[in-house]
């Protein structure tokens, strides 16, 4: 089957993003009167996962309708953590040129999504952007790659998913979709987001 489209996760895969989600998280536990947590703690424990998990293990005692207002009141507090990681403005550009369709699928929600893809300047490259508040489920589930695909008009084994965790290659085998593990495992296993383009050749279009 042809490749036609890359779904991406955005946390840690185009995104640097790690020390402002800490910070952030930090700030959200004193402001709920929690005590702070150390950063291994965090990855461990709340990175990339979904918000209900997490505020089912650290909120329990608040609406979850509070925590995350609070995280859009006060996310780009810390935009000053956040960067393109290396590599991924070229190969968006690139995989661009190529005619693939690319989507940005996020268990973070689709208002920050769009947020930081602008502050980081790369907004204008995906032709879908999913949230995790557009589908019934976050990753591990598989909604976000369907949802993506859908609206991509494209068949889920015609879509490559990249992430960083185990949740995305979850939802990635569970949809269809070829799985792609950047410094993780997957159906394949990059170090680099160039990496990515031996993948994607044009002669898969």
């Amino acid at each position: 089957m042809k490749i036609k489209a890359v779904l991406f996760d955005m946390d840690g895969v185009l995104v640097d993003s790690l020390d402002t989600w800490y910070h952030l998280f930090c700030t959200t536990l004193e402001h709920f009167g929690k005590s702070v947590i150390t950063k291994e703690e965090f990855i461990r424990q709340a990175w990339s996962q979904g918000y209900e998990k997490v505020s089912e293990r650290y909120f329990k005692d608040q609406r979850i309708e509070d925590v995350a207002g609070y995280y859009f009141s006060h996310f780009l507090d810390h935009k000053k953590y956040l960067a393109p990681m290396n590599g991924a403005c070229g190969v968006l550009e690139k995989l661009s040129q190529k005619k693939i369709r690319l989507a940005v699928i996020s268990n973070t929600y689709s208002r920050l999504v769009n947020e930081v893809l602008q502050y980081v300047d790369i907004h204008g490259y995906f032709d879908v952007i999913i949230g995790g508040d557009d589908v019934e489920s976050g990753k591990p589930a598989p909604d976000m790659v369907f949802l993506a695909c859908r609206r991509l008009d494209i068949k889920p084994d015609e879509a490559v998913v990249v992430g960083d965790t185990e949740y995305d290659m979850m939802a990635a085998r569970a949809a269809g979709a070829m799985a792609v593990g950047y410094k993780t495992a997957g159906d394949v296993r990059i170090e680099a987001l160039t990496d990515l383009l031996g993948i994607v050749k044009q002669d898969y279009i």
